[in-house]
């Protein structure tokens, strides 16, 4: 793989933009309010356990970011950052999604 060019990653704006963005926890939470009938305790119960896991999906989605540029990433003295692996390699190696 070509070393990651952070510099054309950039330009290009593929950072995600700050504050636009939902993560998939609060998405689902806002479609099960916006779906369901709140008036009734399963989708309470729905409610509560979403809430409880955006927390925890924050403290995974931090530690995935902070395990791939401390070990899989790395800036070399000349201001190159060099990369074994995309984040997408990255992420099925972490997670166990299929």
């Amino acid at each position: 793989m070509d070393n990651f060019d952070l510099k054309k990653y950039l330009a290009e704006g593929k950072l995600l933009k700050e504050g636009n963005m939902k993560t998939p926890m609060q998405e689902l939470l806002e479609w099960v309010r916006a779906t369901l009938p709140m008036d009734l305790e399963t989708p309470q119960m729905i409610e509560e356990k979403i809430e409880s896991m955006l927390e925890k999906e924050k403290e995974v989605m931090c530690g995935f970011a902070t395990n791939f540029v401390e070990y899989e990433c790395f800036a070399s003295f000349e201001g190159e950052v060099n990369c074994d692996l995309s984040t997408e390699e990255y992420f099925d190696k972490t997670f166990n999604t299929k």
